[in-house]
């Protein structure tokens, strides 16, 4: 959050598995909470990662998710969370596996029903007014106890796209964790995974953790098409060489109509 809007991030995430038990990680979400609301960043801060590990010796217990209660009359500051993890880390895997069909694990099931009771952005204060205003940004970064200067300028630094992700099947849509009345969409049509944003919209990204994408044609777009130019050249070509040919006799035939003219044998042999 810094510089001019135009070149300013629009939002910024933390990776926070502080809630293991409820006396310590309400501190931790609190010291959170107020941090960013005396900073008045001028976007969205979400939790991009939210869960501690599972209970157990093993870790193979559930989390009761009971940081997703009320969510946003606690802690007003924070504009959206997304749970940790689909799969991939065995304490804290909400699913039993890394595909789109994976099947949704108790973990998961706790999670999403208390989506249901997360609270929307009418029960907390109204956010601050805009534009606020953006710090200028460091030339310098604070690590490991020293000051590092910043080797380029994040200006010229590029971005890239790091692809598409398929809805989760297992998850349960979207309106019907929130207890919307959409009956009359289906499971084949909704969204099946949410990052809860303040407002009590659900935004139709995947919770975090890995997940099996699926085929993304637009990708793929330019290979088609060069296949297609290449395969029309050649058909054109293959037309044109016949089309060739046909003409070439029709003009021999019509010319030996014309003109006809004494067969030529091989020596030894007579014209009869």
């Amino acid at each position: 959050f810094c510089d001019s809007p135009d070149v300013s991030i629009d939002m910024y995430g933390l990776n926070i598995e502080r809630y293991c038990d409820e006396t310590g990680g309400k501190v931790a979400y609190d010291g959170v909470n107020k941090w960013v609301k005396e900073a008045k960043l001028p976007g969205a801060f979400l939790y991009t990662e939210m869960g501690c590990a599972k209970p157990g010796k093993d870790h193979d217990g559930s989390r009761p998710w009971t940081q997703v209660e009320n969510f946003f009359g606690k802690w007003d500051a924070v504009s959206g969370f997304a749970a940790y993890a689909y799969y991939g880390n065995k304490d804290f895997d909400m699913f039993d596996g890394d595909t789109a069909e994976a099947k949704l694990l108790e973990d998961g099931e706790n999670f999403f029903n208390k989506l249901q009771v997360v609270g929307t952005r009418d029960s907390v204060p109204p956010p601050a007014e805009l534009p606020l205003p953006s710090p200028t940004c460091p030339k310098q970064l604070f690590f490991r106890n020293n000051l590092h200067d910043l080797a380029a300028d994040y200006k010229e630094v590029e971005w890239y796209s790091t692809g598409e992700a398929g809805w989760a099947t297992s998850c349960p849509p979207a309106w019907a964790v929130l207890g919307k009345d959409n009956s009359e969409k289906s499971s084949e049509d909704s969204p099946k995974a949410v990052t809860v944003l303040s407002d009590g919209v659900e935004s139709p990204t995947l919770t975090t953790g890995h997940q099996q994408q699926g085929f993304d044609f637009k990708q793929y777009m330019p290979v088609f098409l060069t296949i297609l130019v290449v395969a029309g050249l050649l058909l054109l070509s293959v037309a044109a060489l016949f089309l060739r040919r046909g003409w070439a006799d029709a003009r021999s035939i019509r010319k030996s109509q014309e003109s006809p003219e004494e067969l030529e044998l091989p020596s030894g042999f007579a014209n009869i």
